[in-house]
């Protein structure tokens, strides 16, 4: 056994040595040119500007190639709060909301030219096997898997997660609420995240006007697609209080959006970051899963099973739910994009009660929704 763990101790500095060393292509500024995509944004507001406060939420469109570099994926997020501010959506009191997993690809930082032109998902995990090697002999005899990547290149991307959404947020004067990103049991410490071992979890952070808030939110209902990675200990979700604004907040990721057990709290605004792959896998007919939080039992009919998976979010998440609970103001924001022949689906919606409910139309892959409180 020491034996064994030397020599996966010395494969895996040789591997890291062989990884500094060797020539890589890199994906150029031409190529990224080529691979980019840039889809027209929908832009909708609702109410007016009582100088309280908004939320903006963002739908973005990504790419692989948007995650080949840190400056690249800056550009990209900064190019919609660009669009923000042009349309009057920006000051010292508005909350930018990011998707979940908006930062969970960061895993693609500086991957050689070949693997961000592939269009399966396998093919591009033959060429992360051959290139990390070395992860085979990790602590484990297991073979290469794709938690011991994220493992592996876990500082380097929460290093740009944290710069790109402290920068962000510092230049534009904002808060954000940066989506989600795996990381390996994080921990907040005063300004800074620090992380270790090896569970990983689905977690997002706030940073305000340059810097990280004592905000720690953590997804407790994994989809299928996250089976590698650690649920939150407890389903308790916290009512957070944002500085600089008079209101409190329900900050719930994705899939923990569509239980009713959830809603327990009071809180005036309820925000959903979310991501749902294409070929992701929900009971719709859990009773705990219903349009009507109140319900326990459940409200799927034969009717729905003809529904899209899109279709089933807008009835059981928060568009549907809104009505029966006693928040003034939701937003639930979408991650849209094309991963390796793989889609991100979903239309971001908001509504202010008693006032307006709006939905990102299904033609635009990205959107900006404003909500003046």
């Amino acid at each position: 056994m020491i034996l064994y763990r030397f020599l996966a101790f010395v494969i895996l500095v040789l591997g890291v040595v062989y990884l500094k060393y060797k020539e890589v292509e890199l994906l150029s500024n031409k190529d990224y040119s080529k691979l980019e995509k840039n889809p027209e944004i929908y832009i909708s507001s609702i109410g007016y500007n009582k100088k309280l406060g908004n939320i903006v939420g963002i739908q973005t469109f990504m790419v692989p190639a948007d995650y080949s570099n840190e400056e690249r994926f800056f550009k990209k997020l900064e190019t919609y709060i660009l669009e923000a501010q042009r349309n009057g959506f920006l000051s010292d009191k508005s909350i930018v909301v990011f998707p979940e997993h908006i930062g969970t690809p960061l895993v693609l930082l500086e991957e050689e030219k070949s693997l961000y032109y592939q269009n399966s998902l396998e093919d591009v995990i033959k060429i992360l096997t051959k290139n990390y090697f070395f992860l085979n002999y990790q602590k484990s005899k297991e073979s290469f898997t794709i938690q011991k990547l994220f493992i592996y290149k876990s500082k380097k991307m929460k290093d740009v997660y944290v710069r790109t959404f402290s920068q962000l947020s510092k230049f534009y004067n904002i808060t954000i609420l940066a989506g989600s990103i795996f990381l390996p049991n994080p921990k907040l410490n005063g300004s800074e995240i620090f992380i270790e071992g090896e569970e990983l979890k689905n977690v997002s952070f706030i940073f305000s006007y340059g810097k990280l808030l004592p905000i720690f939110v953590e997804k407790y209902r994994l989809s299928n697609f996250e089976d590698f990675t650690r649920n939150a200990q407890a389903s308790n979700f916290t009512v957070y209080q944002i500085p600089n604004l008079n209101t409190s907040f329900l900050i719930l990721l994705s899939n923990d959006s569509l239980y009713n057990q959830n809603y327990e709290s009071n809180a005036e605004i309820v925000i959903s970051p979310s991501a749902v792959y294409e070929k992701q896998k929900i009971l719709w007919q859990d009773p705990a899963i219903s349009d009507n939080p109140k319900s326990n039992r459940s409200l799927f009919t034969e009717e729905d099973k003809n529904l899209s998976q899109v279709e089933l979010w807008q009835k059981f998440g928060l568009a549907g739910k809104f009505s029966y609970l006693t928040s003034k103001i939701y937003l639930q924001v979408f991650l849209r994009g094309e991963f390796f022949g793989n889609k991100f689906i979903g239309n971001s919606s908001m509504g202010y009660r008693y006032l307006k409910i709006e939905t990102t139309p299904s033609n635009y892959l990205a959107s900006i929704l404003n909500i003046y409180l």
